[in-house]
């Protein structure tokens, strides 16, 4: 989800800047975690960048356990990621 030119890696890079980068274009999770534990504004930019796409590939699970016939077991992981187990 946050690899170099997906959607949050790059709207990450925009809030972030370019120095939270690696050389190899991934992100340096070390400066980021000591930014964002720092600073309570910009943990909650990073979770309005990041929670909409966590949630997206959520979604794309379970339609796909669904057709899959597997869907009971995807509904208890998400439920458990959103804390309603």
């Amino acid at each position: 989800m946050v690899e170099p030119g997906k959607k949050a890696w790059r709207l990450i890079k925009e809030e972030f800047g370019e120095e939270i980068l690696l050389p190899n274009g991934q992100i340096n999770r070390q400066l980021l975690g000591d930014i964002i534990f720092h600073d309570s504004a910009k943990r909650l930019r990073l979770n309005e960048i990041t929670h909409p796409e966590i949630f997206k590939v959520i979604c794309w699970k379970i339609v796909k356990a669904f057709f899959l016939g597997t869907v009971m077991y995807t509904c208890s992981i998400y439920y458990a990621f959103i804390g309603l187990s």
